[in-house]
Order: structure tokens, then sequence, then C-alpha cells
């Protein structure tokens, strides 16, 4: 051992995935007196030598230099760039314990942030059959310049240096082939890789969206989304070019010139094939435009809509729903689900479905799902409105036969609504979060007038330190 290193033990990982680990003093005991390390390379339970890179306030960073023990969860990493590439932060841990994890962590940032005793409330998560079978129905991939010429792939961990592999195993199935054909097509048409750095060349990233696959050996429907620094009429070329593939049906070029890390631009040019990416889910039809917004995985999207609708469907009856509320509500995807799930289990009248988001382009891709699924005109309504402006169509609802379903970003509630929620709230309300951190600083407010009665954490991202979870809750 060098004289810089230090032993450490790992007791947890934390929100990034790295190991979460104190000292270990010659006696082999652990010493609660220093300040904790993160390091990246251990799992719980195991220990190894570090050599500390950062000293800050309340923490150290530091750098495995070698692992003595291995947990009995540790598993093969079957990806080659795993510990370069930031996309699965978890893949050392076998599944079943990372859902362990997934469900702890849950459980501890509710109780440490909300200070809600959630002992009886979390249910256990709800896994995925097939965690590591390409489940990404999106991927955005950074285009940087490769050894031999432009390429496609992946930011290593916190940074944006750029790793490539021949496969990706969370990707979709066409992702390979786009990250192989796509630089090829690039040095053709003359079309250079985005430098940050200078903030020069072309292209900067590329978005792949798949349909759920076909059936029938066919493969899904691809739209792709080239963002680039400026305009080129080169890019018309490229997308007939992709479009010559079999399941391209859509390309679009997306114009984002400001030196920033924001991915997406305002402004989309249609360069050749469809206006949108329709597909069946579920027995539900959605058309989504290349701005919209979607969940990344269809087997779990498929549970977490089940349940919510299950959820809503025991409410209705007990208690009659005038009203649906569907805040933050994108392309309409829950309510609508929700809506069709109601429609095919019961004869009673359907309550009236109210989407409520601020970005124009889902509002139009909502009404027009709700018309592609056969809802009468009388049974929606999907208005463009900021979460804050959403107020008056919360408060003024019949609150006893409402619930308001809520899908906020990761930055959660707006201070606003939740403080008329506290004082004006339905009596039923539905929170699907995709953060635990900021659900819990939600709920710590909502609780003083809200009762929890399930906490139902959700693998929603395989491999990845993040999780989605649906929380219930009825006024006291």
């Amino acid at each position: 051992m060098k004289n810089s290193e230090i032993k450490v033990f790992c007791r947890d990982l934390n929100r990034h995935g790295q190991a979460v680990c104190v000292e270990v003093n010659d006696d082999g005991e652990q010493d609660n007196k220093t300040s904790v390390i993160f390091v990246d390379g251990l799992l719980m339970g195991e220990s190894g030598f570090v050599e500390v890179v950062e000293t800050l306030k309340n923490y150290r960073v530091a750098r495995l230099s070698r692992r003595i023990d291995d947990s009995p969860d540790r598993v093969q990493m079957p990806c080659a760039i795993a510990d370069d590439c930031g996309g699965c932060q978890i893949q050392a841990l076998s599944y079943p314990a990372s859902l362990r994890w997934k469900e702890n962590s849950v459980r501890q940032t509710l109780e440490r942030i909300g200070t809600i005793d959630v002992e009886s409330l979390v249910q256990p998560i709800i896994g995925a059959s097939e965690p590591y079978t390409h489940y990404r129905n999106k991927m955005v991939y950074p285009v940087g310049s490769g050894a031999v010429g432009p390429a496609l792939g992946f930011y290593r961990a916190r940074s944006h240096d750029l790793v490539t592999t021949p496969v990706c195993l969370i990707e979709p199935q066409s992702g390979a082939r786009l990250r192989e054909l796509l630089p090829q097509l690039m040095v053709k048409h003359a079309i250079s890789a985005y430098d940050e750095k200078t903030h020069t060349g072309d292209l900067r990233f590329v978005t792949l969206r798949v349909s759920p696959t076909l059936g029938d050996g066919k493969s899904e429907k691809q739209m792709i989304i080239l963002t680039s620094r400026v305009e080129k009429d080169a890019y018309f070329a490229l997308a007939a070019d992709l479009l010559q593939e079999e399941d391209v049906v859509s390309v679009y070029l997306n114009i984002q010139a400001q030196r920033s890390n924001v991915i997406l631009g305002n402004k989309f040019i249609l360069l050749g094939g469809d206006k949108q990416l329709t597909f069946t889910f579920d027995g539900n039809k959605f058309a989504l435009s290349p701005g919209a917004f979607f969940q990344i995985n269809y087997e779990q999207t498929s549970k977490l809509y089940r349940l919510i609708s299950s959820l809503v469907k025991d409410i209705h009856t007990e208690h009659s729903l005038s009203d649906i509320i569907d805040l933050y509500c994108g392309v309409g995807s829950i309510g609508l689900y929700v809506m069709n799930e109601l429609r095919k289990s019961s004869n009673a009248a359907l309550p009236h479905l109210l989407g409520l988001e601020l970005i124009a382009e889902a509002v139009a891709d909502a009404k027009q799902n709700a018309e592609l699924n056969a809802f009468a005109s009388e049974d929606y309504d999907f208005i463009r409105a900021a979460a804050d402006e959403s107020l008056a169509y919360i408060t003024e609802a019949d609150s006893e036969h409402t619930i308001l379903i809520l899908d906020p970003p990761r930055k959660g509630l707006d201070a606003t609504l939740l403080s008329a929620l506290v004082e004006e709230g339905p009596s039923h309300l539905l929170y699907v979060s995709c953060n635990p951190a900021t659900l819990a600083r939600d709920l710590k407010e909502l609780t003083d007038v809200y009762d929890i009665s399930l906490i139902q954490p959700v693998d929603m991202f395989p491999w990845t330190v993040h999780v989605e979870v649906i929380v219930k809750l009825e006024k006291q």
C-alpha cells in the first residue's frame, strides 16, 4: 500500500452511483469521525484502497487503487465501456440487488427529506422482465470527432468526452446501425462535427426515437432529429439518404445555435418523411411531434400506466369522478390511456378529461391523440397553460369528484401550485415522479392536508440510478 492510500469500506451508493465510503483504521474499525469519501468502482459491503484527489468541506473524492473483496451482488458487466460511459451507473450490481437498492433509496429519500414515515407505504418495486434488452425507445447521441472522422457516441461519466462502442445494450436495436451510417453520410455531404470548445462545426446531437416493435418480425419505425448549429442545404441530401433505410420514416433538422448544453432549440425543419411518429401502444394510438415527451421504456410504461388506470378506476368506482385533470399532460398519454381503460371496463359515464400543458406543440398532439382514440369532443379538453396558470382550473373543480394527476419534470412542482394544492386542492391526487428528492420535498408540504395511501416505485431505467415513483394521496 502506498503512503497516500486510504483503506475504505462502502456503506451505500449516492445518487450518481458512486460508493459512499468511510475510512477503515489499522484495527479494521470504521472511522466515523472523518468525512465520507466518494469513489467509483465499489459496491455496498466492499472494501478497497483509494487515493484522495479532492477534499471539500463535507466530503472527499477519491480514485480507486484496488478493490480488496467482492460483494456477492457484484456481476460481470456485459458492456465493454461500462466503466467509462455515464449511461449505466450500476451495471456491476446484479439486477435483483439494484432493485433492492432503488427501493431502499426511495425509502431513505422520503424519510430524510420529506420526514415521512414510509414503512408500511412503500410497495415492492416493479422491476422489468427484460431489463437488459435495448429498452430505451429514445436516445440522444452527442456528435464529436473520432479517431478516423466524425463519430456518434456517449458521454464519459461526468464529462463531455466522447466514448463509443459497437453495441449499446440499452439503446434501440436500430441505434448501432445509425451510429455506423451517419458518420459516413456526414463525410459524404461535407457536414462537420460540432466542437463545443470553439463553438464551430455543424452537427451537435442526433436523436433517435422508435415506435414499439410492430410484431410479425417487423422492426420499429424510426424518427431521427439532427441538431445543428446552422442550417445547411446539405442536410436535405443527408436526410434523403437516411430515408432509404427501411424503417426510417421521418427526419428533422433542429437548430440550436446557442453556446450552451441545451440539446434542442425551438426551430424544427422537416427534411423528409412523415410529420409525426405514429404508433399503437397497449391498444392506444399516439402521434408524436419531434419535440414531444414520451416515457422511454415501453415495457415499464405499460406497467406504470396500467397501475395509474387501476388506481383511478377504484377511485371512480367509489366516488363517481366527474373530472380527471392531467397536469403537465404532454401529448396526453397518461390521461388518454386512463380514459381508454375506463371506457373498456365500465358502462358508467366517463369523467371529463382536462389536460393542461405549457408546450403548444404537445397540446396539439394531445388533441390529435384524443381524436385518434375516437373520444367525443365533449369527453376532453387540452389547454395550453403553465402550472401556475392552471390553478383556476384546479381550484374551481368539484373537489370531491375530481382527481388530479401530476407528472412534473425533475424539478418537481411549482411553489405557487404547491401552495394552492395545500389550500384548495381536490380530494384525490396521483403524483408521478422521476426524482425522489423533489417528490419528497413536495410531499412534505402536501402531507399537511393529504394522507398518503400508496408509494409505488417502478424501475423505468434499469442499470441506472434513476427510478420512477407513484404516490396516491387523499385529503384528510
